[in-house]
């Protein structure tokens, strides 16, 4: 008798055991999220929210000659700071071309790829910015995009 109380005891305690296991969920990447703007479209600037405490803004620039120059893209903390830091912009001596910039005479002086992947410094986010349907007019400060599409898009880079 003990040694069938014993039997079920165990194969009991057995089954609850496999019966309450939940299985393990694969890690899901983070969703990739994304805003597009043409230059022809009426926006001056887009802005997103990214998580809880970042945004993303893209501006629209204009030159004296063209007023399809390009656009300026930054990441800055939710704080509400006078001076907010782009945490994207990576030219630490401020002058000349920076990757969040995406002007048209980079493009017309192939400055930088049309695909650029740039981290967010201190956050986990990677931001990457596309551009393609791409058709300039003119070189240097006189470049113009006479067609264009910017898509920036966001993901959370697990550690």
């Amino acid at each position: 008798m003990p040694y069938k109380l014993f039997a079920w005891s165990f194969a009991i305690l057995s089954f609850a055991t496999v019966a309450s296991a939940k299985p393990r969920k694969k890690a899901q990447p983070a969703p990739v999220t994304s805003v597009t703007t043409t230059v022809s479209d009426g926006a001056e600037s887009v802005t997103r929210t990214i998580g809880k405490s970042l945004v993303l803004r893209i501006s629209k620039e204009h030159s004296e000659s063209c007023g399809r120059f390009g656009w300026n893209v930054e990441v800055t903390r939710k704080d509400g700071a006078r001076q907010p830091t782009n945490l994207i912009y990576q030219n630490k001596s401020g002058h000349g071309p920076d990757p969040s910039q995406v002007y048209a005479w980079h493009v017309s002086e192939g400055q930088f790829l049309r695909r650029r992947e740039l981290p967010v410094r201190g956050y986990p986010y990677m931001v990457t910015l596309d551009l393609s349907d791409v058709a300039v007019t003119g070189k240097g400060a006189a470049a113009c995009f006479d067609r264009a599409t910017l898509t920036v898009s966001w993901q959370r880079k697990e550690p």
